[in-house]
């Protein structure tokens, strides 16, 4: 088997910019020139992007056009590998896309922020604690990350010429539950205004690895939400073995985790300074 050409970052820059069209341009090109043990999952998720099945089909075309322009210094052989490569990944990708479609499943839900409330950190507010309501369960494990689009991003991108809305990755603070709540913690660094209480998020599909839990886990920064969405889905389940979580000072300080800790002999926070 001819080996396909392992791009370089300087190539690969180049690439997505001759794809101007297709939104979220560099987590389609990473997926297609990888391994794409996780197309189909791609393929899936970019429907809240409002891309259809027939949409990756027609981005054959330039895809292939994009891939011989860039690549045109390699070797016949290795240029048509990986062509035949992302092609064959696109395909992968409308195939799911398609299915999932077949099956109902949402492209994307829509969820109302119904609480607002400061993590405070050693002297300021670390995460906005994010409270949303849906009309339907939501889907997902303790740790998995949903794609997260904010009004604020939206009014953003309406003043940035050609730019796309950026969706943040934000895993939820609790189990997946029957009622279609979820929790997020939002960092207050690099945010506008504090979410408001009202206003509508819309979620993509859950991706990544699951916390697993036992034994000591870092929860300090990004990582507190999905540790404590696990040890509460953990109390849900009755502990088993001992868990330590390393925390920061909001981490430490965070009601629902200092209760639980505070009343449980299983689990123990631990604050690194």
């Amino acid at each position: 088997m001819t080996p396909r050409v392992d791009f370089p970052p300087s190539l690969l820059e180049e690439l997505v910019s001759r794809l101007p069209q297709v939104p979220e341009a560099h987590s389609l090109i990473g997926a297609l020139v990888g391994d794409q043990g996780g197309v189909e999952e791609v393929g899936v998720d970019r429907r809240r992007l409002a891309v259809s099945a027939e949409s990756y089909e027609d981005l054959m075309g330039p895809v292939a056009e994009a891939v011989d322009a860039v690549l045109w210094a390699y070797p016949d052989d290795a240029v048509d590998a990986t062509r035949e490569h992302m092609l064959a990944g696109l395909a992968r990708m409308a195939r799911a896309a398609r299915e999932a479609d077949l099956a109902g499943e949402p492209p994307a839900t829509a969820m109302e922020v119904v609480g607002v409330r400061p993590l405070f950190g050693a002297s300021q507010v670390d995460f906005w604690s994010v409270h949303l309501s849906a009309p339907v369960p939501v889907e997902y494990e303790a740790g998995q990350v949903f794609p997260v689009l904010r009004p604020e991003a939206v009014e953003a991108a309406t003043y940035a010429e050609d730019a796309d809305p950026t969706w943040d990755c934000l895993a939820p603070a609790i189990p997946q539950n029957s009622f279609g709540e979820l929790v997020f913690f939002l960092p207050a660094a690099g945010t506008t205004w504090a979410p408001r209480v009202g206003e509508y998020w819309t979620l993509g599909r859950a991706s990544g690895e699951a916390v697993t839990l036992g034994g000591t886990i870092d929860a300090r920064g990004d990582a507190l939400a999905g540790a404590r969405a696990a040890v509460f889905a953990a109390a849900e389940r009755g502990a088993g073995e001992a868990v330590e979580l390393l925390v920061d000072a909001a981490g430490v300080d965070e009601p629902g985790l200092r209760a639980l800790a505070d009343t449980s002999d299983w689990l123990t926070l631990t604050q690194v300074y």
